[in-house]
């Protein structure tokens, strides 16, 4: 499961970093592909925390039921 974890995290940094790219593209000609880019990245961001807080909360209350 840690494999996992760490999987997640990994496309959470590659949603900021989506992000991050969205602002300097912004200033050049994929100035167009900014905002659907950013809006993409912020559903990664999004989508991830909220599995990676999902997946703690079972592994909480598994733990908590033995």
């Amino acid at each position: 499961m840690h494999y996992y974890l760490l999987l997640f995290l990994a496309a959470i940094g590659a949603g900021f970093s989506l992000l991050y790219v969205t602002g300097v593209a912004a200033a050049g000609f994929l100035g167009p592909l900014a905002a659907p880019l950013a809006g993409l990245a912020v559903i990664v961001i999004v989508v991830f925390s909220l599995v990676i807080f999902y997946l703690a909360v079972k592994e909480l209350l598994h733990r908590r039921s033995l």
